[in-house]
C-alpha cells in the first residue's frame, strides 16, 4: 500500500533530538534542571554568586540559578593554524592539529 511507503519516506528524514551541536549563540538562565554536554561540546556555567565553571563533554550538568552559554568550538588541522587574539593585545599562534574552545 503507497501509505506504508510515505510512512518509511517520512521517518528516514527525521532528526533526532539532540543531535545537533549547540555553538556560542546558546544562552539560558536555568532556575532549576540540567542541560547534557555532549561529546566535542563545551559550555561555561556561572552560578548565582558569579562564580564560573568551565565543562567539557559528555557530562549531565545540574544547574540551580545559574546561566549557562556554550562555546564555540575552533580547530586547526595538521597543516593549519589557530590564530589567538587575547584581550591584551597578545596575538599567539598555534600549530595543529589542535582543537580550542
Amino acid at each position: 500500500p503507497p501509505h506504508i511507503f510515505e510512512r518509511e519516506q517520512a521517518n528516514k528524514y527525521k532528526v533526532k533530538m539532540g543531535i545537533t551541536f549547540r555553538n556560542g549563540s546558546y544562552i539560558k538562565f536555568v532556575r532549576i534542571g540540567g542541560r547534557t554536554v555532549k561529546d566535542g561540546e563545551a559550555c561555561a556555567i556561572w552560578n548565582s554568586g558569579g562564580e564560573h565553571t568551565e565543562i567539557i563533554g559528555p557530562k549531565r550538568v545540574r544547574l540551580f540559578f545559574s546561566t549557562i552559554r556554550f562555546l564555540a568550538r575552533h580547530k586547526a588541522e595538521s597543516h593549519q593554524y589557530l590564530l589567538i587574539e587575547h584581550r591584551n593585545g597578545n596575538v599567539e599562534h598555534v600549530q595543529g592539529p589542535i582543537a580550542m574552545y
